[in-house]
């Protein structure tokens, strides 16, 4: 717990946690900061109460209504700004706030509130894009800080000639209390040492928005790599080349695949074998530059450039279902030295990869708190592949046979003309269709004004990809959102990942681990855009009316999403083409009930006799390929094989 006042004090300190006796733009430091140690409590009167105090004054003129739980938590975060700042606690601490219920504005207030108090402390304020900086920027501007105590980090373009553009960046940062970085400047080969100095000493608190992934992971897929090299051998054995590097690079190949290939056989001799690092023959930089000028200009070697980009390193085989595994590697990718942080994230209680992190805490206040609700927000699930993959083949069929344009068509025009709607599709790729734009052309032709502008003179349609639904409010007046698929990780991918984020290479990761981070991954992309929408405006405690639909595969994603929005509704999307997913989904969820429900010692059942528990409990009637799919999607999650005509535990 953050609060370590004697009981006694409890009632007068959450008085005046909670009141409104400062007004910061006429503050006068009422007491000199604290000498003795008291928790959450230090720089109380100084810096805590009056931040808490202009943060509600704002959320309330914005159009929010706080609950009790609502303003307590921003009490709490507030605190724990001052908390690491003061140095009462160190640590990289996240804080589990919902999303649209003011931490920035929090961060905000607290920066204005500690430039006004004199207080010595300093800040380095670390977010995705330059877009969320400048926006930060321009609330301490509008609630009053002096830009000279602000500055703003970044190589990108601006114009001079406009003095509303404030992405003008700053010079003398070591002089500025509150500085704004993109997270590039601190992570991996961007690290910029000097942002984390103020005035010659380390910056009191780093406050970093969104997930804080510390670790930059590496992979390739044996599947990919060996018949790369192979197709490269062959060819210049066929055709024969001139180039020494080119030889040169043959040779050295050769050498590796042997190394992996007996690592393979190690692996694949022992019924538990113990992970290890694995050693590439040696490479010089200049080597490397010339191996990757010697191949072929063509895709197939693609899988030759990434494993040379690795292979100086120590690397691991890793065994995974797809591809049959893997070489990984990774870098720490956050300097260990960055250990006073404040992390605002809604996503960490069901982000696999962040629980990973044994160097991160949760603010122990914030999970399980109901700090907002999700009553009127509706999440309507067609379960289908959503996959990349699986979209471009969609939406490079025909417009006659494409059901899910169709299908999106319906719903869209079930939606009144004047209510906004927000679609996100996966990035276009070379040679493939573009989704969002083909989406907007069947929109069209079905009669739909992709160009509509609604009153307040805003598009109806906003359009996004994925990868921007983080930290951003520009839709929040969109009361409909589409996920037109997902974003899914490969299993090696999550496995270098789990690896990275515990930092040690030879980490066990199990396949239960890599699917739980692969819901999680996803879940964590559904939550934030969804959340880019109407329901991020709070209320009194609940979140505005919304309505999302989504096409993923699989169920556990949503839950998790439910999990951390209490009282969100989750639904069938009600489609031509989904009620035989829908269905297997149920018999899955049935079967794996049923299992983990034996007794311990049942090592075995029936098919037969399964089969007839299932569809008796569900009273449905199965096709041999819906039950057959259920019963085999059950054993993986469950850690049950089909053997004849039986299921035994694995």
């Amino acid at each position: 717990m953050l609060v370590t006042a004697r009981p006694s004090d409890l009632s007068q300190i959450k008085s005046n946690l909670l009141g409104t006796t400062f007004t910061v733009p006429e503050f006068e430091p009422t007491s000199a900061p604290a000498v003795t140690s008291r928790g959450i409590f230090v720089d109380l009167d100084t810096l805590t109460t009056p931040a808490i105090t202009l943060t509600k004054q704002r959320l309330t003129a914005f159009g929010s209504k706080l609950s009790a739980e609502h303003e307590e938590a921003v009490a709490r975060l507030i605190s724990r700004f001052t908390l690491q700042a003061n140095g009462e606690q160190r640590g990289r601490y996240a804080v589990a706030m919902p999303c649209g219920t003011g931490k920035t504005l929090a961060l905000v207030c607290w920066c204005a509130t500690l430039v006004r108090s004199g207080l010595p402390y300093s800040v380095l304020i670390c977010a995705s894009k330059v877009d969320e900086l400048v926006a930060i920027r321009r609330q301490l501007q509008e609630i009053g800080v002096p830009d000279d105590e602000v500055g703003l980090v970044h190589s990108l373009g601006y114009d001079r000639t406009d003095p509303a553009d404030l992405r003008w960046p700053t010079e003398d940062n070591d002089q500025r209390r509150i500085l704004l970085v993109t997270h590039a400047r601190v992570k991996g080969g961007g690290f910029d040492a000097s942002v984390t100095r103020f005035r010659g000493k380390r910056r009191s608190v780093v406050v970093w928005d969104e997930s804080l992934i510390v670790s930059a992971a590496q992979s390739v897929e044996l599947a990919s790599l060996l018949p790369a090299v192979d197709w490269l051998l062959k060819r210049d054995a066929l055709m024969g080349t001139e180039n020494e590097d080119r030889a040169r690079l043959r040779a050295y190949l050769e050498r590796a695949v042997a190394i992996i290939e007996a690592e393979q056989h190690r692996l694949a001799k022992s019924a538990k074998p113990k992970p290890r690092t694995i050693h590439m023959p040696p490479m010089h930089e200049d080597d490397r530059t010339a191996f990757k000028a010697a191949l072929p200009n063509v895709v197939t070697v693609e899988p030759i450039r990434a494993f040379l980009d690795m292979a100086s390193e120590p690397l691991r085989l890793l065994g995974v279902r797809q591809g049959h595994g893997g070489v990984i590697r990774y870098d720490l990718a956050v300097p260990t030295d960055l250990d006073n942080v404040v992390i605002l994230d809604a996503s960490t209680p069901i982000r696999a990869l962040v629980d990973a992190d044994r160097t991160i805490k949760a603010d122990d206040w914030f999970p399980g708190r109901t700090i907002k609700t999700y009553a009127d927000v509706t999440i309507r699930w067609w379960k289908r592949a959503g996959g990349r993959d699986a979209m471009e083949r969609e939406f490079a069929k025909p417009r006659d046979q494409r059901t899910v344009s169709r299908e999106i068509v319906k719903a869209v025009k079930s939606i009144p003309a004047d209510e906004a709607v927000l679609v996100f599709t996966h990035k276009p790729h070379k040679r493939q269709p573009d989704i969002g734009a083909t989406l907007k052309a069947d929109l069209k032709a079905a009669g739909i004004d992709v160009d509509a502008v609604l009153p307040d003179g805003l598009p109806r349609f906003s359009w996004a990809t994925f990868g921007r639904e983080t930290a951003t409010s520009e839709w929040v007046r969109c009361r409909h959102v589409f996920l037109v698929g997902a974003l899914y990780r490969s299993d090696l991918d999550l496995g270098a990942a789990l690896v990275g984020q515990r930092d040690d290479l030879t980490a066990a990761v199990t396949g239960t681990e890599i699917r739980e981070a692969q819901h999680s991954e996803i879940a964590h992309s559904v939550l934030q855009a969804v959340n880019r929408a109407a329901c991020r405006t709070t209320l009194n405690g609940k979140a505005a009316p919304t309505t999302a639909h989504v096409i993923l595969y699989d169920r556990e994603p949503l839950d998790l999403v439910a999990s951390v929005m209490p009282g969100l509704r989750i639904e069938d999307w009600e489609t031509e083409t989904g009620q035989e997913g829908m269905k297997t989904e149920a018999v899955k969820r049935a079967i794996v009930a049923y299992l983990s429900a034996l007794p311990e010692g049942t090592d075995s059942v029936t098919l037969v006799a399964l089969k007839k528990v299932i569809t008796a409990e569900l009273q449905v009637d199965l096709s041999n390929k819906c039950w057959q799919e259920a019963r085999d999607r059950a054993c993986v999650e469950a850690g049950w094989q089909v053997e004849g005509r039986r299921l035994v535990r694995n």
